[in-house]
């Protein structure tokens, strides 16, 4: 993805460019970022974990994970469809669709509406994740099914609920608790189903 439609709207960090492509360099706790002009549909990234984050911030449930993932269709902070590979205090791959209809903003919704969704298939739990080494997750949403591939091969396959087939909004990431440079990829559908 172009490194100009990429914004971060919680967090901080450095987008360094190269021609037109970039990465971008985070020690924020807290990291969540949107790719502009994304259906939502899909979408991709490549990161390099480099360790905790100097401060620690809790979920709003109180639980302290270390995690990276993507969003999809991702209207606001209240509806959303999240694929996060989690670092700590579990290893996995997780699916989750937050939803709550007329509400937007995340100081309302705090951690409400969200539905966590068993796969039909999995691979389970990718290999631990190192700093120092590149990984990669990608994510494509093909009628009412989500495909998850790590590392270039197919994780995770499951059925979205009826509520997340009527949101509509960009592809983004979200991150916690990690310091990390990523590079955002654009995935196609058409494509990320030969894999």
């Amino acid at each position: 993805m172009a490194p100009d439609k990429f914004l971060v709207t919680d967090g901080a960090g450095e987008l360094r460019k190269a021609g037109s492509v970039g990465h971008f360099r985070s020690g924020s706790a807290v990291l969540r970022a949107t790719w502009e002009g994304s259906d939502g549909n899909s979408s991709g990234l490549r990161f390099t974990y480099l360790g905790q984050s100097d401060e620690a911030v809790p979920l709003s449930d109180g639980e302290m994970r270390t995690q990276i993932g993507l969003k999809l269709r991702s209207e606001d902070d209240c509806n959303v469809v999240y694929v996060m590979w989690h670092l700590s205090p579990d290893q996995i791959v997780e699916v989750s669709v937050k939803t709550n209809p007329g509400v937007h903003n995340s100081e309302e919704c705090d951690d409400a509406g969200y539905q966590f969704l068993e796969p039909e298939k999995s691979e389970g739990a990718p290999a631990p994740i190192k700093p120092g080494k590149q990984r990669s997750i990608e994510a494509a949403i093909e009628g009412d099914r989500i495909k998850v591939w790590v590392d270039g091969k197919l994780n995770w396959v499951g059925k979205l609920p009826e509520e997340a087939t009527v949101l509509q909004g960009s592809a983004g990431i979200r991150a916690d608790n990690m310091k990390v440079v990523l590079v955002p990829t654009r995935v196609l559908a058409s494509a990320a189903s030969q894999k």
